[in-house]
């Protein structure tokens, strides 16, 4: 997907270049609010956890470039035992099955188009009705308006305030929103 900007988003085929992604995540999480959490001090060979191996990365490059300056990634779950969030199942009604994550959106500092994730996450809900997703869920930090109102935007409904207990991993639990959104429609 080539944009007027001079930039492509695509589907990482390369899984090798991984790493890229993983460096990128710090780099973008120290010029942020969350740099007490992910930062090249707690992660010198950059930040990865257990979906990646398995998740679909979308990146985007500049258009006379390979470098990947932003990216983002899609899981499926068959289960809420694998889902990274507690707790929330508890807090309305949560797809049990067939349902996933789109997150762990990144860019570099100096990559900064309008737009961007706004299709990031369309070409992620695409690969999620492609695959019969039928629940596309989100998590947006509570100072990121932007995305919260972008995930409404796109079809996504409030689902519940999530805490840092909501995370399994409480080390890199972020207070925020989480949405979901119905593919079956």
């Amino acid at each position: 997907m080539k944009h007027q900007n001079n930039y492509s988003i695509s589907i990482l085929t390369d899984k090798s270049r991984l790493n890229e992604i993983y460096k990128l995540r710090v780099e973008a999480w120290e010029a942020s609010l969350s740099s007490n959490i992910i930062n090249h001090q707690k992660y010198p060979e950059g930040f990865t956890d257990e979906f990646d191996n398995d998740s679909i990365h979308l990146i985007a490059t500049y258009a006379d470039s390979n470098k990947i300056m932003s990216a983002c990634r899609v899981t499926f779950f068959d289960s809420l035992n694998n889902y990274p969030y507690v707790g929330i199942d508890k807090k309305g009604q949560f797809p049990i099955s067939n349902f996933s994550l789109i997150g762990r959106g990144v860019r570099n500092i100096n990559f900064r188009f309008k737009r961007l994730q706004y299709d990031f996450v369309s070409l992620a809900l695409d690969i999620c009705k492609k695959n019969n997703i039928q629940y596309a869920t989100g998590h947006a930090y509570n100072e990121n308006t932007y995305m919260q109102n972008l995930m409404l935007e796109l079809g996504f409904n409030f689902y519940c305030e999530m805490e840092k207990e909501n995370y399994k991993n409480l080390e890199i639990g972020f207070p925020g929103k989480l949405f979901i959104a119905d593919l079956t429609k």
